[in-house]
């Protein structure tokens, strides 16, 4: 995503999307979120349902992870992810798309 025309946004509903400022449009990720982090050209997603979702934005991709996570944290790169669970625990992942 070129940082000049393109921001991710969550909306008062909890759509999440990316609004492109040189094609005056919003589009949405398929997913609602309590928490969102951005990274590259990835968006982490977690809803209050604890469902955990990566938004590939290259691929035009989702994939969700269904759990009971409370949130996640992805470094800057987009290769790792520390997720807490509601139980309490820590998952560190490493992300790798097929």
């Amino acid at each position: 995503m070129e940082a000049d025309s393109k921001v991710v946004m969550k909306t008062s509903l909890g759509k999440v999307g990316v609004w492109d400022w040189k094609l005056n449009k919003f589009v949405e990720i398929p997913t609602k979120a309590e928490n969102v982090i951005v990274a590259e050209n990835t968006i982490l997603t977690v809803t209050e349902d604890g469902v955990m979702s990566l938004w590939d934005s290259g691929a035009n991709k989702l994939f969700t992870f269904d759990g009971a996570m409370k949130l996640g944290v992805m470094t800057s790169d987009g290769t790792h992810i520390v997720v807490l669970s509601k139980a309490g625990s820590l998952s560190l992942w490493d992300v790798h798309y097929n």
